[in-house]
């Protein structure tokens, strides 16, 4: 196992596919709506850790699909094995051949194996994605201190602006588990490749455990209870025309009517020009960069500023940038009651 590149472990969080009755308002730039189509598969949630070993010649997949109020477990290992010691009960994989793929579905004690064989078309699959991981790597920015503003001043900065708001777990906490909660219940340290090892092993061994946890979590993704800044937010959004973003695979926005851009479009299909027409981007309980959008937005845009809503300093923020410490289910109410006011002034001339 070669662990020479220290970002060779990612975890990659699916896209929202789940149908619901919400209507796209927000797209970035907001030209392209007409043009727009969401990234569709056949699970309603997924979410998908991936690995890469023996100097990145081989990537070992761990999704958790949710399709119908029940969660199919997936591992893909697609390259050669040697070096890697997985315990399956099942298969002993270290017998697959070298540039093979397999692929181990269990869902409710069935279990089904694949072996789609030797591929050049998934050997170069394989390392187009290495190329995109290695290439991008979240902003992350020490010793900074960003300037702080109450959510008054806030509403004074933004109001004329061309903003993106991009939420993270902090938005939904409370309703449904954050990342680092949920990775505990699994028994996973993230970015750590001993611990995805033994997360493999251990969806291999117990995978009935594994998907207990993950049904509970996806069941409160569809059918947690929107919260009172989700609320806002939406409401934000939809009086300004702004961009609604999301890192978050729970689907609190869709229930307040809104469908925000997730992270599998946000990866893949934003331009430079894309990133230039955002004057700030206004990101609300994110406290890291995970996805690496916010460093390609600096990358892209310098002049750019992000403003973020946090209970805590996220690493990701600059000198030119602001924090505004708080809690969102309080703050977010007012942001939007205060550009209300804000509109109101405008149109009387007050």
């Amino acid at each position: 196992m070669n662990l020479n590149n220290e970002h060779s472990f990612i975890a990659n969080i699916g896209q929202i596919t789940k149908k619901t009755k919400s209507t796209c308002l927000l797209i970035l730039p907001p030209k392209k709506l007409q043009d727009f189509k969401y990234a569709t598969t056949t699970a309603d949630l997924s979410m998908r850790w991936v690995g890469t070993f023996n100097n990145n010649s081989t990537e070992i997949v761990v999704d958790f699909s949710y399709y119908e109020e029940r969660t199919l477990l997936s591992i893909i290992i697609s390259g050669s094995t040697e070096n890697i010691e997985l315990n399956d009960p099942h298969l002993n994989f270290r017998k697959v051949k070298n540039k093979q793929q397999c692929v181990y579905l269990y869902q409710h004690e069935q279990i089904e194996v694949l072996n789609l064989g030797a591929s050049n078309e998934n050997e170069s699959s394989i390392e187009k994605n290495l190329e995109r991981i290695e290439s991008r790597l979240p902003l992350v920015i020490s010793n900074a201190e960003p300037l702080a503003l109450d959510v008054l001043d806030l509403a004074d900065l933004i109001n004329d602006k061309q903003i993106a708001i991009y939420t993270g777990a902090g938005i939904s906490a409370g309703v449904v588990p954050t990342m680092s909660a949920l990775s505990e219940s699994l028994n996973f340290a993230q970015h750590q490749m001993d611990s995805f090892l033994k997360f493999v092993n251990d969806c291999f061994q117990n995978p009935d455990d594994k998907i207990t946890i993950m049904n509970a979590f996806y069941d409160a993704c569809t059918n947690g209870k929107a919260s009172s800044a989700h609320e806002a937010v939406t409401r934000i959004c939809e009086f300004k025309g702004w961009s609604l973003l999301t890192e978050n695979v729970d689907l609190l926005h869709q229930q307040t009517g809104v469908a925000p851009l997730g992270r599998d479009f946000l990866s893949e299909n934003l331009t430079r020009e894309d990133f230039l027409s955002i004057d700030i981007i206004i990101t609300i309980g994110l406290q890291t960069d995970e996805s690496h959008f916010l460093s390609r937005f600096k990358q892209h845009n310098p002049r750019g500023v992000i403003a973020a809503i946090n209970l805590a300093k996220p690493n990701y923020l600059a000198n030119n940038d602001f924090l505004i410490r708080g809690d969102a289910q309080a703050l977010l109410p007012l942001l939007y009651t205060k550009l209300l006011e804000m509109d109101y002034a405008l149109t009387q001339n007050i």
